[in-house]
């Protein structure tokens, strides 16, 4: 199983053990479905979820059930399976770029 990093816990909220997490933008629709995620290469499963921005979310995480638990996780990594995630490039990559041109600072116009 390979994890793949999508955030990070940013600090506490509230005294019932909620964190504000940030997530990769890139990553927030995935984040949306997903119920379980991963913190120093531990599961914990997602009780509740409110997602405020396009960036943060405030999770309560099951075992996690005071601000005295919730603050040794503060400032560490979040994770999710890779099976959980969207494939991060559908298609051709380079598929965005077709009409634009390359500049080369020294050689000029290349393509």
């Amino acid at each position: 199983m390979e994890l793949i990093k999508i955030g990070k816990v940013l600090k506490t909220h509230g005294f019932k053990g909620h964190l504000k997490v940030f997530i990769d933008e890139f990553y927030m629709h995935d984040f949306e479905e997903i119920n379980a995620i991963f913190i120093n290469q531990l599961p914990y499963f997602i009780q509740s979820k409110d997602i405020n921005s396009d960036a943060q979310a405030i999770l309560l995480l099951e075992d996690i059930d005071s601000k005295e638990k919730a603050q040794k996780i503060q400032g560490k990594e979040i994770f999710a399976k890779e099976d959980d995630l969207t494939e991060i490039l559908d298609g051709n990559e380079y598929d965005e770029m077709i009409g634009f041109d390359i500049l080369d600072e020294k050689v000029g116009n290349i393509g």
